[in-house]
């Protein structure tokens, strides 16, 4: 941007300010985490099953991120019903 002169002033300033942490989205980006044990559980006891393996990774990967986003067990809890409620209805964008 900068050698194309689309860089404004602004942006530089707060490109040079930016700290260098890594978001929970970069992160989750680049490790492969495996979903908890009770999400899979819970999906394959119903229709869910059938529709989550015929999902695209990119879905998957939007459902994932919602559960193992859960700080609390119980916030994760009610991720993985609702998940599963979605994805036996064969709702493939975990966004609201």
């Amino acid at each position: 941007m900068i050698r194309e002169g689309k860089m404004t002033e602004r942006g530089a300033a707060l490109f040079r300010e930016r700290n260098h942490e890594v978001s929970f989205v970069e992160k989750f980006k680049a490790e492969e985490l495996p979903f908890p044990p009770e999400f899979l559980v819970a999906v394959k006891k119903r229709q869910a099953w059938e529709n989550f393996r015929k999902f695209a990774p990119s879905h998957k990967k939007q459902y994932q991120m919602w559960i193992t986003s859960a700080k609390k067990a119980d916030t994760r809890d009610r991720g993985i019903k609702e998940a599963v409620h979605l994805i036996a209805r064969n709702v493939k964008s975990s966004m609201k």
